[in-house]
């Protein structure tokens, strides 16, 4: 089983010399070398060193050893769901040739999104395949009720695409081919909002 010492090392972008001066600082003392041999699989830390490495990155020594799952993230967020969707790009000719942009609506709903899609923005992109769940949530209407079905546009495959750009520039994951597994769904609901779910596909 491949730890994560390397992969949590290169996300705090930090070289092998670095990361041994940065833990000498906390009065943790690993050479380079030492290091290197680690994060290759070349030598196994003795427990003690494994603690010292967790706490330095603050996950579990299970997780830095590579034992236990990229850990999913999931999140609510209460606002109003876009309606102006990706496929309302527009498109005008410049030499003969169609270039498409997005109106000021679109730039706007992507804008708004991204502000409150940000604050939840990983560390670091999760890794591999991943599995994407998403819940739009409108307000009610007159006739409507919590939880009903939303059967009205805009379509939820062109909801999705939206959101999936802004995660994507976010890096949420490594990039869109990554989803594997995509699951949207449209609700009428008390409390408007966006539900995002999102972790890692451990093949069988």
């Amino acid at each position: 089983m491949q730890n994560r010492i390397r992969k949590l090392r290169q996300a705090k972008k930090l070289s092998i010399d670095q990361l041994s001066g940065e833990l000498k600082s906390k009065g943790y003392s690993l050479s380079a070398s030492s290091l290197t041999k680690y994060e290759r699989n070349e030598r196994n830390p003795k427990l003690e060193t494994w603690i010292k490495l967790a706490d330095f990155f603050s996950v579990s020594v299970d997780y830095l050893q590579g034992l236990a799952p990229e850990p999913p993230i999931q999140f609510f967020i209460p606002m109003k769901i876009p309606t102006v969707t990706h496929q309302e790009k527009q498109v005008h000719v410049v030499h003969g040739k169609p270039v498409f942009y997005e109106p000021t609506e679109l730039k706007q709903a992507r804008a708004n999104l991204t502000d409150h899609l940000a604050q939840y923005r990983p560390k670091q992109p999760m890794k591999g395949p991943v599995e994407l769940v998403v819940k739009f949530c409108f307000p009610l209407v007159a006739g409507s009720y919590d939880g009903q079905p939303k059967t009205t546009k805009p379509d939820c495959d062109n909801l999705v695409k939206l959101l999936q750009d802004v995660l994507n520039s976010l890096d949420f994951y490594e990039d869109d081919r990554f989803v594997v597994s995509l699951v949207a769904q449209k609700f009428w609901s008390k409390i408007p909002g966006l539900f995002v779910a999102l972790q890692p596909v451990v093949p069988a």
